[in-house]
């Protein structure tokens, strides 16, 4: 069992068919935490029709979550619109969130940000990530193929966990932050530049998910379910 101060989590992706949602539940039923952050993306669509049982299951449990301890939203690039669903409940949404544990100040942002086809092609963005879920939906259950694509593609449109680690640490030091913790690419890394460590927190829809997890004294660990 996950025990820790805040637990991080981030491209849950609800209402898409390779949204892992067993996982996502089965973490937050067992796992021991103060502070819950969904760093982006909980929501896929700006629609609830695709929404299953075990969505809107996963929904209100973190509605439950919500009137005992800190749940905190940090605004992505899918779904916005449906945000408010989980706002009406009592969850805190954040276009970013720096906070402090220990002596550690913590960002956690989205980081499509850092995305230069987000932010300046969105067409060509939402383009290549419609193929890569067709291709999800068709993969077996371990992704690899689709795996592979989505790191093939990420370095052809330099979306990489370089460039993303490279941005996103500079960020990192103009917000005088210890650790930047950011997700979006949906492919999990951890490493240190100049000083300041940063995490990519990778996604609830890939095999297998992966969260972080941050201690009472502010250490950050990549862990997966």
């Amino acid at each position: 069992m996950t025990e820790c101060h805040t637990l991080l989590i981030s491209d849950i992706h609800i209402g898409s068919k390779i949204c892992r949602t067993e996982k996502v539940i089965e973490l937050l039923e067992t796992a021991s935490f103060k502070t819950l952050i969904i760093n982006g993306d909980l929501f896929d669509s700006k629609v609830t029709k695709a929404f299953s049982k075990d969505h809107w299951y996963l929904i209100s449990i973190l509605a439950d979550l919500a009137r005992k301890k800190d749940v905190i939203l940090v605004g992505g690039n899918h779904g916005r619109e449906l945000d408010n669903i989980v706002k009406n409940m009592g969850v805190e949404i954040k276009d970013d969130y720096l906070f402090t544990i220990g002596t550690k100040r913590i960002l956690c942002l989205h980081g499509d940000q850092f995305d230069p086809f987000v932010t300046h092609v969105p067409m060509t963005s939402r383009i290549f990530a419609n193929i890569f879920y067709n291709l999800q939906k068709l993969d077996g259950q371990d992704q690899e193929s689709a795996m592979i694509v989505k790191k093939f593609s990420k370095r052809l449109l330099g979306i990489t966990s370089g460039r993303q680690k490279n941005l996103a640490t500079k960020h990192a030091a103009h917000k005088k932050a210890d650790i930047i913790i950011c997700s979006h690419t949906h492919i999990p890394h951890m490493g240190t530049k100049n000083g300041i460590l940063y995490i990519n927190s990778g996604s609830f829809c890939e095999h297998p998910c992966t969260f972080v997890a941050i201690d009472k004294n502010g250490k950050a660990r990549l862990e997966k379910i």
